[in-house]
């Protein structure tokens, strides 16, 4: 308890799954939570839960497709609290439903690119610039699986999730010696909507998990627990890692 005391840290992603478990997990652990997602409903929900638990929340509503929200985001944070020690990018989206890349819609590309890929680039480049005046900060992106390995019949997540995983490198090699540190996660299976939720009982699944050595699906609190150990001080020497959580499915 208390890993993340006195920290300021922005989130993305917050209305279900590890984004929701992360932010809840930020919270018990003492740092003040800055929370963007297209959900109000459950946004403010959430903000209310925190607040009521003893934590300090704030709700603003957030397209992380739309760059102008996300440094609105990273603005609020900064104007309320004077500072921005932590960045975890969360928010994303899959192809829904399985395609061949001739098949896919303009629509469904964009999406993807603007949700997982440009959301996270906007965000930093709103937050960098605090950590920067600051001396230093930490920014966790999460990536994929899918960005080490294929993702059937959702190639464009793949893509997209394998740049994630590049973007998080090349801004550790480039931010590290301003104290910034740059690290990221690529979740396996996880029981969420986007996920293995909607998968979960399913032939498709089944057969993914029998390859796995865990043979089981992640609960977003576990990959909340490796986001925070790379937003925390406790990995102060981690920069530019790739923290996979996967079930062993890399190595299947």
């Amino acid at each position: 308890m208390g890993r993340l005391d006195g920290k300021v840290a922005v989130i993305t992603g917050v209305t279900s799954g590890i984004g929701l478990a992360t932010a809840r997990l930020f919270s018990k652990e003492g740092a003040t939570v800055v929370m963007g997602a297209r959900r109000s409903d459950r946004g403010e929900k959430l903000a209310a839960e925190l607040v009521q638990a003893g934590g300090k929340a704030l709700w603003v509503r957030t397209d992380v497709r739309i760059a102008g929200d996300c440094a609105r985001l990273v603005e609020r944070a900064a104007q309320e609290y004077g500072r921005i020690d932590i960045l975890a990018n969360i928010a994303g989206v899959n192809g829904m439903r399985p395609y061949r890349l001739h098949e896919i819609s303009d629509e469904t590309r964009d999406n993807i690119f603007k949700t997982d890929l440009y959301g996270i680039i906007d965000t930093c480049r709103a937050a960098i610039p605090h950590m920067l005046e600051q001396g230093g900060g930490s920014i966790v992106n999460v990536a994929s699986v899918a960005g080490l390995v294929a993702c059937p019949n959702d190639s464009l997540y793949s893509a997209v999730k394998g740049a994630v995983k590049m973007l998080s490198i090349g801004m550790a090699y480039d931010y590290g010696g301003d104290g910034i540190r740059v690290n990221c996660i690529c979740p396996g299976l996880t029981r969420t909507e986007m996920g293995g939720g909607e998968l979960e009982g399913s032939g498709f699944a089944e057969r993914i998990l029998a390859s796995l050595p865990l043979h089981r699906f992640a609960d977003p609190s576990e990959i909340a627990n490796g986001i925070l150990f790379l937003a925390s001080d406790e990995s102060s020497f981690c920069c530019g890692t790739v923290l996979t959580m996967d079930g062993g499915e890399v190595i299947a």
